[in-house]
């Protein structure tokens, strides 16, 4: 099991609130006086540097009437503005009435925030950015056209300054978890009702972990400077712990209690040379089978990459042993990052050119990179017995849902936790929790481009499916034959 080590943290909140309004940056659309107008004011400073706008800065607009039941004019509720140093000039135009309007705003602008809904992956947004929302200070119509937005910051900054007193090392990566799956990496804000409905778990909500890659060489004269942003939160010491991989080895750290504010900085300074290097969990099961090299087959108890049989744990191409490839040909919008238009050369960086049949216990099987030893990915037919040899029900454990398979022969179990699915650095909501998908290391043997998966469902029903694009990043559960 992991030993889980706590040190001692400075928490320090280095941000001040105040208020700056930027100057002249209120408008007139063009002579008419009933078309709304737009102002803007930052009243808190938490994350970034400035204080106000930047040419070039684009915001998204929503208008409603007063009531919020309806968008004021048609295609009203995602407009795009951009300041040019003095002014917001509105792609749309909004003709204002005598009906009374209700005007929000956030910053960055995002074309796929529809209907008043800004969803935030946090595993996608770089440490240096942040989100803003605001409203308009009283409602606008025809004879008070100018909308007055007070913008807010929506997030928290933790700011890592790691070091290593002994020697010279490579900082690979930071990674945030919550061992009582209360961290948000994805999760909607409502630009409609404000922060009375931030951070709206209903809607879309990943109950994961935040993950920055690094790659910087650190040492005790030279700390390495890592941000993360999360969403404001309280826990009990405990409750989250920073996975910090330094030379390719884990340490984990965990965290006092916390209560992280919006638009407030907190900073860490971390030692790695007080914490000790923390082993990935082998444990293992035997469930009255054995496995296609006809040795007696023990299953993991957790998924790579978990710190608990309830943790889906990392999300992995196929094919990849470094664990770290994003690449992928889905799509080339910004939401998933990491697009390459050649899909062979993407498909390349998972499996190799011509992938093998089965990749299980070979050198683009990450379980064995990872793992070593006797450490493997579970091929179709091992899941395919799985299913065949075991009772399936659909249950929650530690209020994650998933399944659990109990052997008919032996009576020993495995829990196989409700994932999600990746693409390049977009992590898909998996918000309803009836069904999930894990890589198996069989290549679809019809279409190349994809490898097999097991897939179950809250019904009761599990089996192979024809697979999923080997750059998908899916969970993994190890298996072996000689789990000392």
């Amino acid at each position: 099991m992991n030993k889980i080590y706590t040190i001692l943290f400075c928490c320090v909140g280095l941000l001040t609130i105040f208020s700056c309004t930027q100057q002249d940056d209120a408008f007139m659309l063009n002579n008419e006086s009933n078309y709304l107008q737009l102002s803007t004011e930052i009243v808190t400073r938490g994350i970034v540097e400035s204080t106000t706008f930047n040419v070039g800065d684009e915001i998204g607009v929503c208008v409603t009437e007063a009531d919020n039941t309806h968008e004021y004019a048609d295609g009203s509720y995602n407009i795009r503005a951009t300041y040019n140093g003095s002014s917001w000039v509105m792609d749309q135009k909004v003709i204002l009435t005598d009906k009374a309007a209700k005007v929000r705003a956030y910053y960055p602008y995002d074309s796929e925030a529809m209907y008043g809904h800004l969803d935030i992956n946090l595993n996608a947004v770089d440490g240096a950015d942040d989100y803003l929302v605001g409203s308009a200070t009283a409602t606008v119509d025809m004879n008070s056209p100018v909308a007055h937005i007070e913008f807010k910051h929506i997030l928290t900054r933790l700011t890592l300054a790691i070091s290593c007193s002994e020697g010279e090392h490579l900082l690979n990566s930071v990674l945030l978890r919550s061992a009582s799956n209360t961290l948000w990496a994805v999760a909607s804000y409502s630009l409609l009702y404000g922060s009375d409905y931030a951070y709206n778990g209903g809607r879309s909500k990943d109950k994961h972990y935040i993950k920055k890659e690094v790659n910087a060489t650190v040492n005790e004269t030279r700390p390495q400077t890592v941000d993360i942003l999360v969403y404001p939160i309280e826990g009990e010491e405990g409750d989250y712990m920073l996975e910090v991989t330094l030379d390719g080895k884990p340490y984990i750290i965990s965290l006092p209690a916390v209560n992280w504010e919006a638009g407030q900085q907190y900073t860490y300074p971390i030692d790695i040379s007080n914490v000790e290097q923390t082993e990935p969990v082998r444990e293992a099961v035997y469930m009255g089978f054995d496995g296609d090299d006809g040795q007696p087959l023990y299953w993991a108890t957790y998924n790579l990459g978990a710190t608990s049989p309830e943790d889906y744990g990392g999300l992995y191409g196929w094919g990849d042993p470094t664990g770290e490839h994003l690449e992928q040909s889905f799509s080339d919008s910004e939401r998933y990052g990491y697009y390459m238009s050649n899909k062979e050369e993407c498909l390349a960086l998972y499996g190799g050119e011509t992938p093998l049949a089965d990749i299980s216990g070979t050198e683009y099987d990450v379980v064995r990179a990872m793992w070593g030893a006797d450490w493997r990915m579970p091929t179709s037919s091992e899941f395919s017995r799985l299913n065949t040899n075991c009772t399936f029900v659909w249950t929650t454990l530690n209020g994650v849902k998933g399944a659990l398979f109990t052997s008919n022969i032996n009576g020993n179990s495995i829990f196989l936790p409700c994932g999600t699915t990746r693409r390049g650095t977009y992590i898909s909501d998996n918000t309803d929790d009836t069904s999930s998908t894990y890589w198996t290391s069989t290549l679809n043997d019809e279409e190349v481009e994809r490898a097999s998966v097991f897939v179950f469902y809250d019904s009761g029903n599990a089996w192979i499916g024809r697979g999923a694009e080997r750059y998908v990043g899916l969970p993994i559960r190890p298996v072996t034959s000689n789990p000392e």
